[in-house]
This record gives C-alpha cells, structure tokens and sequence, in this order.
C-alpha cells in the first residue's frame, strides 16, 4: 500500500510540475519556490521506493548467501558420513595369490 501511495503521490507531483510550467513564468519568486519544493518531493518518492527494494535485494542476497553455505556445510558433513561408513564396512577384496594357492593344494 505504501508503495501505491508513493507512486500516486509522484503522479501528482509531476502534474503539478508541469501545470506550475504552463501557468507561472520562469524566474517569479512563486515559480522558483514551488519549483523547488515540487522537485524535492519527487526525489524523496523516488527515494521511498528504491530503499525498499534494495533493502530486499541484499536480504535476498544474504538469504542465497546462507542457502549456499549451509549446503556446501551439509556436503562436507554427507562426505565425512560417507567416509567413516567405508571405513567401516568391509571391502569385497580378492584374497592374495598366497591364499589362492594355499586353497588348492
């Protein structure tokens, strides 16, 4: 909602700017006034809508960021889990040759 009512106060804004072109003559103290004022709420809406989405840029960062590295931390541990269940669990490894003929003699 906030962000509506920037965007319509911008709109007025500007129209007011223009009628204030079409009706006063550059260079009166009257123009020069709200010239100034008119423009100045313009760049405070603008303001009042880009704060926001770049405060929602960087937290969406931060959240891919933290995404990331609690995935390569959940690689790391599923690696060590891996490794210590080979360790543990025996290898189907061809018995030696002196075995082998041990066997048939």
């Amino acid at each position: 909602y906030v962000l509506l009512a920037v965007l319509i106060l911008q709109v007025l804004d500007n129209i007011a700017l223009i009628l204030l072109d079409s009706e006063t003559e550059k260079g009166e103290r009257k123009y020069d006034d709200w010239s100034a004022i008119l423009h100045v709420l313009d760049i405070l809406c603008c303001c009042a809508v880009l704060i926001p989405v770049v405060w929602q840029v960087n937290s969406l960062q931060n959240a891919l960021e933290d995404d990331h590295d609690n995935d390569d931390d959940d690689k790391e541990d599923n690696d060590k889990d891996n490794n210590n269940n080979n360790k543990n669990t025996p290898t189907n490894e061809s018995p030696s040759l002196e075995e082998d003929d041990t066997n048939h003699r």
